[in-house]
């Protein structure tokens, strides 16, 4: 039976892979771009327009999608087929979250709603919105599942009981001036506090219980600038004529903390490049001053992982564009760090000849599955585009080998990129993004793109580099 394929696509674009660099015209057969060995994987198909948001059912077995069309849809995994489609929403669906019990699908609305839903039978179990509420962008569920937090078009956060829909509070911060907008929210794994992104990039983290109070605010991605003092530079503001502007320099769309709750990581261009900054939780509750981790330098640091890589199990592994010498030519290298008796070490960068053979690298992740210890390297060799390579890793000697195989869907009219395996390591994860013209791909002045998300059973993909590879 073929493996279903996860598709998220935010313009309704369904996938298809072009043979040239111009906007997709037709259906292309997947079929067409796997090898011998390698199984064709299924699309979930049913949205009319764009899909926003995805969330899987905590049984592994169903997986609900929503987005432009109004229409959460339940979907089987396993066949692919179509379960129910569950209407009520009367404007774009934003996010959707499941309980960890799994008997409660919460989804959020631009109509200014959110819905739980009962997604065994699709029938509405509760409606929630108050008053003055505007349009719902996030929700985050507390670990128990007890509580969810909601982010808007608005300053304030709400936060209701799941179990009867009651508003249990409303989290405003303390300067009273501040009205920027909370779209981003995220509950810290021990159900005690909430990280918040504002639309000017600032970071809040609140203590839910008891208090509520807002207890640390960093500038995280907000760039003061003292030769500009109007509103437009940092955010959502009104025109004369009711217009709303929207410049998203500093907006934030996502946040996520450690599983411990205690370590909360996020990129910032304030010093100018891409750095990685960190808050740390103490052990009285509060959480520390936002920092620039010492490894960064004035070069570009980028896709900061927090797990190590194999010889280097105990360390933090990231990518920083540098000379390896004085004088010489920057390149993109793996680097590693650890934290040692609570400060980060200086980064030391991890060697390996075969890895350093290949230019441009932008990410490396690695999984140990069927006898074998995969690597896949995210390689920014098509011009704007990503492609994948994979290698291997031998333990007895320690070193990174080849041959390096390229994996067989690279294209030079796609993006694909951020490979990433699962945490129990069966299934590899990456996005594809079409090309959509001459200009750069994903970027606020650029042309943009359509991305989906795919994945292959990680055995698969071991298979294919040991028969590429002539591995046994």
């Amino acid at each position: 039976m073929a493996d279903p394929l996860m598709s998220q696509s935010p313009t309704g674009v369904q996938p298809s892979f072009p043979a040239t660099g111009q906007a997709p015209s037709q259906k292309v057969d997947f079929l067409d771009y796997w090898k011998t060995g390698t199984r064709e994987l299924r699309t979930f198909r049913g949205h009319s327009q764009g899909v926003w948001t995805v969330a899987y059912a905590p049984d592994g077995l169903t997986l609900a999608s929503a987005g432009v069309d109004r229409l959460v849809r339940i979907w089987d995994i396993e066949t692919g087929r179509l379960l129910r489609s569950l209407r009520g929403h009367t404007r774009d669906i934003r996010a959707a979250v499941f309980t960890p019990d799994g008997q409660t699908l919460v989804t959020g609305s631009e109509d200014r709603t959110i819905r739980l839903w009962n997604p065994k039978t699709g029938e509405p179990t509760k409606l929630l919105f108050s008053r003055y509420d505007h349009n719902v962008c996030s929700l985050s569920l507390s670990p128990d599942g007890l509580m969810l937090a909601r982010g808007s078009h608005n300053k304030d956060i709400k936060i209701w009981e799941v179990t009867t829909g009651t508003e249990l509070m409303t989290l405003l911060g303390k300067d009273q001036f501040d009205h920027h907008w909370s779209p981003c929210v995220a509950f810290s794994p021990d159900g005690i506090h909430l990280a918040s992104g504002s639309d000017i990039g600032k970071i809040k983290v609140w203590e839910v219980l008891p208090s509520g109070e807002e207890k640390v605010l960093h500038n995280g991605h907000w760039q003061d600038s003292a030769d500009d003092d109007s509103t437009e530079a940092r955010g959502f503001f009104v025109e004369d004529d009711g217009g709303f502007q929207k410049p998203m320099d500093y907006w934030i769309g996502t946040m996520t903390f450690t599983p411990d709750g205690k370590t909360l990581y996020f990129m910032s261009r304030r010093s100018g490049n891409a750095d990685i900054w960190v808050t740390h939780k103490q052990p009285n509750g509060e959480w520390t001053k936002a920092q620039s981790l010492p490894i960064n330098t004035p070069a570009t640091e980028h896709c900061f992982m927090p797990l190590g890589l194999p010889g280097a199990d105990d360390t933090s592994v990231f990518i920083s564009v540098r000379p390896r010498e004085a004088g010489a030519a920057p390149t993109a290298d793996l680097f590693t760090t650890r934290m040692e008796k609570g400060v980060w070490q200086p980064s030391k960068r991890y060697e390996s000849k075969l890895l350093d053979s290949i230019g441009l690298k932008c990410r490396l992740n690695a999984v140990s599955r069927d006898g074998l210890v995969l690597g896949v390297v995210s390689v920014h060799d098509f011009g704007k585009f990503h492609t994948m390579q994979f290698v291997h890793y031998d333990p007895a000697s320690r070193e990174w080998k080849g041959p390096i195989v390229p994996a067989p869907f690279n294209n030079p009219a796609i993006d694909g990129a951020c490979p990433m395996f699962t945490a129990g390591g069966d299934k590899m994860i990456w996005s594809a993004g079409y090309d959509r013209g001459p200009g750069p791909v994903s970027t606020s002045g650029g042309t943009g793109s359509t991305y989906d998300l795919f994945w292959l059973n990680t055995s698969d993909i071991v298979a294919y580099y040991k028969a590429k590879a002539g591995l046994s």
